[in-house]
């Protein structure tokens, strides 16, 4: 089916819906009990177009404008404010928009048109910054930071480097240098840190040493992928089993050369992780 794109973000939609369909509702409400039934009528001529088009634009054939604004070097403008507070500020000014509107259905003139002149700008206005792909909002911008953040720790080396046949880590305490023929097994971790878990690596060699490494070790994404490529065997989804369920030690076998190591030197190491202030 083909979807006709809206030039406005659904959360406006949304605004519009409530702004014209509530006092709609109440129009034909104050209409059907007989309470001022002409500016009831006047009200309900002018709400009932504007709120039925609102509705439409919640049927599947009707696509929204992409509440992705891009990247936040874009933004001509940065509001430290939450977009949840300006929306809560734009009904604000609404509803003195309403108020003006019954004032003048209610042939109060110089009343409405006092409230329209203060209420109607201003919503527009804030409308129109939350609907600007130019004008960023504090909620809008934190999830920017956060996917640069991760972009960056996605690329980030760390202090290892990396050559045909193995890898050498520049750590506080030693360096290490291992060879990727000499992995004999592999197995994952986590801990429980109360707000969020933290994953672990042990890898050990055909003589027995063993390297520790966390994700929030930096090169912790070079450091998969490159397990990944020399590790022939290893398990591919190491890192869901590790995973779950949440909050608990879920102890994965993620690579073995020759026999099953887990229960000979894996469950045991995870009894008593490595402290995260280092590894090796």
């Amino acid at each position: 089916m083909r979807q006709f794109s809206l030039p406005y973000r659904k959360i406006i939609n949304r605004f519009f819906l409530y702004f014209f369909g509530i006092p709609l509702i109440v129009c034909i409400g104050m209409y059907l009990k007989g309470e001022r039934t002409e500016a009831a009528m006047k009200g309900i001529l002018f709400y009932v177009l504007p709120a039925i088009i609102s509705l439409i634009g919640f049927a599947p054939f009707f696509k929204f404008k992409s509440d992705d604004k891009g990247v936040s070097e874009d933004a001509l403008l940065k509001i430290p404010i939450l977009e949840f507070y300006v929306l809560i500020t734009a009904g604000i000014f609404s509803l003195i928009t309403f108020g003006g509107l019954s004032s003048i259905f209610e042939g109060d003139y110089k009343t409405g048109g006092k409230m329209l002149i203060i209420g109607l700008p201003a919503s527009m206005l804030i409308l129109f910054a939350i609907n600007s792909k130019r004008i960023w909002f504090k909620d809008q911008l934190i999830p920017e930071i956060v996917k640069k953040e991760l972009e960056e720790k996605r690329v980030d080396i760390g202090m290892f480097n990396y050559t045909d046949k193995g890898f050498v880590y520049n750590g506080k305490n030693k360096t290490i240098a291992w060879n990727w023929a000499n992995v004999s097994g592999v197995i994952a971790y986590k801990t429980d840190n109360y707000y969020y878990d933290t994953i672990h690596l042990i890898l050990k060699t055909d003589n027995g040493e063993e390297f520790y490494i966390h994700e929030d070790i930096a090169g912790w994404f070079i450091f998969k992928g490159k397990l990944s490529d020399n590790l022939i065997g290893m398990d591919k989804y190491w890192e869901l089993k590790a995973m779950s369920p949440p909050f608990e030690t879920s102890v994965t076998l993620v690579y073995e050369k020759g026999k099953d190591l887990m229960a000979e030197w894996g469950k045991e190491k995870t009894g008593s992780p490595q402290s995260m202030n280092d590894v090796g």
